[in-house]
């Protein structure tokens, strides 16, 4: 256990991770355009419920979060295995769906996020567009997203 461990009552290790998961989050919210409480509000509660980080530990996290910068935290990320690279990936995806519509931008955001931490960008678009959640995912607003995210 660490001195932050001792002092704080809580996982610092941990909480690293929650808070590259939520700068992550916050990235993804804004790709779209638009930041919708729906969207912050699912971020944290995946944070709580999925993941049991307890609620007096979020504020820290949050903060921490808008602390970090997007390209730290994608270095983070590359410090994670394959099963929790996916992981975040899901958590992302989970997020995309929080404002009721799982944008083109949002996609093809994921799977840059993906690419950048060593998963195939390919794949997961191919994921993301069909599987049954993502039914609704305009394919044209996907190629839109790519081919602006290019330029």
């Amino acid at each position: 256990m660490g001195i932050l461990d001792k002092l704080f009552g809580s996982s610092s290790n941990q909480d690293d991770k929650w808070v590259m998961y939520i700068r992550m989050s916050m990235a993804l919210a804004h790709v779209d355009g638009e930041t919708t409480q729906d969207e912050v509000d699912g971020a944290i509660g995946r944070l709580l419920v999925d993941k049991g980080v307890s609620a007096d530990r979020i504020p820290s996290i949050l903060e921490r979060a808008k602390d970090q910068t997007f390209d730290e935290a994608i270095e983070n990320a590359k410090s994670l295995n394959d099963d929790e690279r996916i992981e975040l990936l899901n958590h992302l995806i989970g997020n995309a769906h929080d404002d009721g519509y799982f944008h083109g931008e949002e996609v093809v955001f994921i799977a840059y996020v993906g690419a950048q931490i060593g998963l195939n960008p390919e794949s997961l678009i191919a994921h993301m567009m069909t599987e049954e959640t993502y039914k609704d995912v305009d394919p044209e607003e996907v190629t839109k997203a790519m081919e602006k995210f290019k330029d």
